[in-house]
């Protein structure tokens, strides 16, 4: 420790480490003699005698050993122990700090190892050796007998089989409570007086510039959360964290490792992470980007991962700038061709994704993804299925380059006469897109290809399906010069104002009694025929001598009606039916003196003698029509 330019000194350490835990028969000792050791050297750095643990604090005065108690007890009664962490690690060396954390980190680790295989398989094999002996005294105690004794031996070995698988379970969970409660969590663990710093060295970074420093206390929180399930769930969010905002390039890939070991070790507490681990896939280092798509490369292969829409994060990994990434890509996607219909089942979630104009996938680099995915879309049923639901989200689509990514991906399929009908069937999902030349030309060059394979008496329904394609493509055409001609007048046309339309705006004139004379003598003119003329001017008009023309006017003008009421006349005329109320013949002859003398006030056309008893009954015919 006193060398600390030695450049190998970690890598020496692990090393020594697992050599220990492989050869020594109580590694666990001798490991916690050498983290005493490394604490004690370490208490020597800092200023401070003694360092207390309070919540997330460093306990370091707290004893490694039996044998430390004494001089830990003898640390911790001195005034002034009581400091905090960051005011202690911050004055010690970085590279001892560096070497201190990075064997926290490996002795944490193979502890885990250590417990879970070693002891697990002594337990084991004690406990068989124990049924093999109480079974070979059960053998010895045998006597002779009935059936039985036979069938309760019988029974007997059952019950010590399922006791058995029951004992298995029982050791495991063992196994597993010590390393969530006792190993790096409490107040007497070897390591969780140690954790701590670990812990705030990763969650203090600006503090601590050194990046090997930081590097190692990274890789260390990985392997002490792979220790203790309880420990992961505390610190999951932090480790997550550095993945995402650490500077480094190295930081980050040793972290995707770390989390790929976590998701196989405990996948229930790491599963709502997963996008974050797919987003390194965009990372702007290749070499990171190469470390997480072997990682999830591992992780899906064995099921440790569902397969689910950010997968196309995988996808875009085929046209990546790395030649080396994109081989892994596709290397990825042979592997998992081989596991059912794993890549039919994901094309559609895919291509909807990569389709999007938000995710910022140039339209060639789409066009060749789709083209290495859909080369392993080889069965029937596939296609058939695959043009049914490709055709059902031109509904879904929101933007022209949808339209033209969707029929892209239509005319790459092989088709039959089954996936032809189908696409027939479903010409409604995208006959109103068919006005882009893009989506039209596919769709052609699926009916070309087709024309090739399907039989005789199939070529009457592709020739219709053809005629439709050109037909809507040629209205859509058409509707939109339309459009286009519409607004562009819309534009070119200069907007008026309000004030303007009014001043424009001529006024209706108001009507005038001699207006109204004038047209209903028009009106009169066009229905009354010459013989009502002559009756109705013996009617209006009656001459001086005609004393018996004159009586029978008033007598029809004073003839009482069905109510008792006088003055009402029911002249017939051609049929027709007209009424005319007037209360005395006086009274008539000033009304029809007053509208005649106001026509000839209107109209100079009724100044001639002979006009105006004809004026004068068809604009009273008029009224008894009305």
């Amino acid at each position: 420790m006193g060398q600390l330019d030695l450049p190998d000194w970690l890598a020496m350490a692990e090393q020594a480490v697992n050599t220990v835990y492989a050869l020594a028969e109580h590694p666990d000792q001798i490991c916690g003699d050498i983290l005493k050791v490394l604490f004690e050297k370490l208490l020597g750095l800092i200023a401070t005698p003694a360092l207390n643990k309070t919540g997330d604090d460093v306990s370091l005065g707290a004893p490694l050993a039996e044998s430390s108690q004494k001089d830990a007890s003898s640390e911790n009664s001195s005034p002034g122990g009581e400091e905090q962490p960051e005011k202690n690690l911050t004055q010690c060396s970085a590279i001892f700090l560096t070497r201190l954390v990075s064997v926290i980190g490996q002795v944490a680790l193979k502890q885990l190892v250590y417990l879970e295989c070693a002891v697990l398989s002594e337990l084991k094999r004690r406990r068989q050796l124990e049924e093999g002996a109480r079974e070979k005294e059960q053998s010895v105690n045998k006597t002779p007998g009935g059936s039985k004794k036979a069938d309760k031996e019988a029974s007997m070995e059952d019950e010590m089989g399922l006791a058995g698988a029951t004992a298995d379970d029982a050791e495991a969970e063992v196994i597993r409570r010590i390393c969530d409660s006792h190993l790096v969590i409490g107040d007497t663990a070897m390591l969780a007086r140690l954790q701590a710093i670990v812990v705030y060295i990763c969650t203090n970074p600006s503090q601590f510039p050194d990046a090997r420093l930081r590097t190692a206390a990274a890789l260390s929180l990985a392997k002490l959360m792979l220790v203790s399930a309880d420990f992961c769930e505390a610190h999951v969010q932090l480790l997550f964290t550095i993945l995402e905002k650490s500077v480094e390039p190295t930081i980050r890939a040793n972290t995707v490792i770390a989390v790929g070991d976590l998701m196989f070790r405990f996948p229930n507490l790491t599963e709502p992470w997963t996008p974050n681990l797919y987003a390194r896939l965009r990372d702007g280092s290749a070499h990171v980007r190469k470390h997480t798509i072997m990682v999830l490369t591992h992780l899906i292969l064995n099921d440790m991962v569902k397969v689910k829409g950010q997968i196309s994060e995988l996808a875009m990994c085929l046209e990546d700038s790395d030649q080396h990434i994109s081989d892994l890509a596709r290397l990825f996607f042979l592997e998992l061709s081989h596991k059912g219909n794993a890549i039919y089942n994901i094309l559609p979630d895919v291509i909807s994704r990569l389709s999007d104009p938000d995710i910022g996938v140039a339209e060639q680099q789409f066009r060749q993804i789709m083209r290495n995915l859909f080369s392993f879309i080889q069965k029937d049923r596939q296609c058939e299925s695959l043009v049914e639901k490709l055709c059902h989200r031109f509904r879904a689509t929101r933007c022209e380059r949808q339209w033209r990514d969707l029929s892209f991906c239509l005319s790459l399929l092989v088709y039959n006469e089954r996936s032809l009908r189908k696409l027939h069937a479903n010409f409604g999902c995208f006959q109103d897109k068919l006005a882009c030349d893009d989506v039209y030309n596919h769709f052609m060059s699926v009916v070309a290809k087709s024309k090739k394979a399907v039989k005789l008496d199939f070529k009457a329904t592709l020739d219709e399906f053809e005629g439709r394609l050109t037909e809507y493509h040629t209205k859509g055409l058409q509707d939109d010069e339309t459009a286009n001609k519409a607004a562009a007048a819309s534009v070119n046309k200069e907007p008026s104002s309000p004030s303007a339309d009014a001043a424009h705006e001529e006024p209706t004139p108001k009507p005038t009694k001699g207006a109204s004379c004038v047209k209903g003598r028009q009106r009169a003119r066009r229905h009354i025929n010459k013989k009502d003329d002559e009756e109705d001017d013996a009617f209006f008009e009656p001459p001086p001598s005609s004393t018996k023309t004159a009586l029978m006017s008033s007598k029809r003008a004073n003839q009482p009606t069905k109510k008792g009421t006088t003055s009402s006349a029911k002249p017939k005329r051609g049929g027709r039916k007209r009424v005319l109320l007037l209360s005395s013949d006086s009274e008539d002859e000033d009304i029809l003196q007053k509208d005649i003398s106001q026509e000839e006030n209107c109209d100079p056309i009724l100044a001639s003698p002979a006009l105006k008893p004809s004026s004068t009954k068809r604009r009273s015919a008029k009224i008894l029509d009305d």
